[in-house]
């Protein structure tokens, strides 16, 4: 499904911020005091959230050529990923379910980004 409206309340930033997204058929909305600053350099590399389960693997993969930060909770993740701490947050296990990303996820959306899945790759 479609995630098409969310409301967080994100306790991890300073201000205990309340962020809200609606998907609809329309434009996106969030507040317009909601503004994302990505202070990376070029020479920086990527940041990637992961949880702290990550397949040992993809992890050596990945950490050659981006900086891993771990987390918990895939929602705080994905909120991460819109307060600008990473870039991506990728997750190569099964563990996740709606109901922990609908609302991060249509606030994601809200601004532009979207949840993908990387099934037979």
């Amino acid at each position: 499904g479609n995630p098409l409206i969310g409301v967080v309340g994100s306790p991890f930033v300073s201000g205990d911020t309340i962020l809200i997204g609606t998907c609809f058929n329309k434009p996106f909305i969030v507040p317009d005091s909601f503004k994302i600053t990505r202070n990376q350099s070029e020479t920086s590399k990527p940041k990637i959230v992961i949880g702290s389960s990550e397949n040992p693997t993809v992890l050596k993969k990945l950490e050659h050529d981006f900086q891993i930060i771990q987390a918990g909770g895939a929602g705080h993740k994905i909120m991460m990923v819109i307060e600008g701490v990473a870039d991506i947050y990728i997750n190569s296990s099964p563990s996740v379910f709606y109901w922990d990303t609908c609302g991060p996820h249509a606030i994601l959306k809200a601004l532009g980004g979207d949840i993908i899945t990387f099934n037979g790759y």
